[in-house]
């Protein structure tokens, strides 16, 4: 392993109507034995609630397009979704420093796409590689990508920590929950912490 992870974040609501990852946040925080361990901490946090509580991809803008480097940066930037990436960046982050606060960032999403389980990463650290090729290896089924980006920055959620991923699951329906792939997206957390505390 490139170092060891001492605190991981595992995030979901990013779009409040993706609702694998906002009802595991609630699974999780209700029990939080499921993904706590001794040898790191595991901070469960949902990133959206105003989008949650409507059940609506997001309020102004798409929060997962809020992380560049310059929206960090712009105090003109202040929408409901700008303020809360800000607030997600000092919590998390800050992006760009050697050590942020947290070490790994999995953020949780589902998708119209028939895409299964899915990783998908955009970054080429070597510790984020190994995760997703432990996945792999693990849960044969999971199909990982390498997004190439829609900004020119990454500006995803997890790319405020130097290691992680999103994982996407579907063809789920906006504001549906599918229980064979809730359990399945679960199951690919707990195989992440398997790895996090080797």
């Amino acid at each position: 392993m490139q170092k060891s992870i001492r605190k991981i974040a595992i995030t979901g609501g990013t779009h409040g109507n993706e609702l694998t990852g906002v009802y595991l946040i609630n699974k999780f925080k209700t029990d939080p034995s499921i993904v706590k361990r001794e040898s790191f901490e595991t901070i469960i946090m949902h990133t959206n609630k105003k989008a949650i509580e409507k059940c609506t991809r997001y309020i102004d803008n798409d929060l997962n397009r809020a992380f560049g480097e310059s929206d960090l940066t712009d105090s003109a930037k202040s929408s409901y979704e700008d303020i809360s990436a800000k607030l997600i960046n000092q919590t998390l982050g800050p992006k760009g420093v050697e050590s942020p606060n947290v070490d790994f960032i999995v953020d949780l999403h589902s998708t119209t796409s028939n895409m299964g389980l899915s990783v998908v990463i955009d970054n080429e650290n070597e510790l984020t590689w190994q995760v997703a090729a432990y996945l792999k290896e693990k849960e044969p089924k999971v199909n990982i990508f390498r997004w190439k980006g829609d900004t020119g920055d990454a500006s995803f959620v997890h790319s405020v920590a130097q290691n992680g991923f999103a994982i996407e699951v579907g063809a789920i329906p906006q504001g549906v929950i599918r229980a064979d792939l809730f359990f399945e997206t679960e199951n690919l957390c707990i195989i992440f912490w398997i790895f996090s505390r080797s």
